[in-house]
């Protein structure tokens, strides 16, 4: 996906967030070790936050910057990132846990 404005952008920045948030919530509950699910739940809320801090100031933004027209052709999002999210979380966090 190219970005053409820069409301796009942080649009899709607050959504990344969120979705984020949510796989972690989502694998925290799953997990039946505890330094695991401490992790995730850490990286849940820290998600959270980046996702309301980029929407306030989505929300707060001066309009004429989000109708920013980005001129950069390279400006995609990573190949990486245009699959599936939980696909990228479990390939970037695996790790083996032992007991």
């Amino acid at each position: 996906m190219a970005f053409r404005q820069v409301q796009d952008l942080l649009e899709w920045v607050v959504e990344f967030h969120n979705q984020l948030a949510a796989q972690y919530r989502r694998l925290a509950g799953e997990q039946q070790y505890e330094r695991m699910r401490m992790t995730l739940d850490f990286l849940t809320d820290r998600e959270q936050r980046m996702h309301q801090s980029m929407a306030n100031y989505l929300e707060n933004a001066n309009p004429n910057l989000l109708k920013t027209w980005l001129t950069r052709r390279t400006l995609v999002i990573p190949r990486c990132l245009s699959g599936s999210l939980l696909a990228l979380v479990a390939t970037t966090h695996r790790t083996s846990w032992r007991t």
